[in-house]
């Protein structure tokens, strides 16, 4: 970041991560959708999952970015066997990554101001 002395910046993510017997990735799915609800985001009608074939964290086809209005704000998919050996997992592990700001940064003032709006929300 050009107005860092250092090039450092702070960001914040959301994540969640769930070890099972199984890698099921409409459990993990069904929380982003939650949380894009609850935050307005399906409102927008642009949030959508991406699939992801090059990511080697994930699992041949079991991975896809998160997009919301077109921009890539995360990422979602089943941690790739040779992961889940690096950190000793004995199960499959499902998990999303999503840029926190981004989410509510779609969002202005007047959005909030709107009672229509914040009807959408509840």
């Amino acid at each position: 970041m050009p107005d860092s002395e250092t090039g450092a910046r702070n960001v914040r993510k959301i994540c969640c991560m769930v070890l099972d017997q199984t890698a099921a990735m409409e459990n993990i799915h069904d929380m982003i959708d939650l949380m894009m609800e609850k935050t307005g985001s399906v409102c927008s009608k642009n949030f959508k999952l991406v699939g992801d074939n090059e990511d080697p964290r994930w699992m041949p086809g079991r991975g896809a970015h998160v997009v919301l209005n077109d921009r890539k704000i995360g990422h979602i998919g089943v941690l790739h066997p040779e992961v889940l050996d690096a950190f000793e997992l004995k199960y499959p592990v499902t998990c999303f990554e999503i840029d926190f700001d981004s989410v509510f940064g779609q969002f202005t003032e007047q959005d909030f101001n709107d009672e229509e709006f914040i009807k959408t929300l509840y």
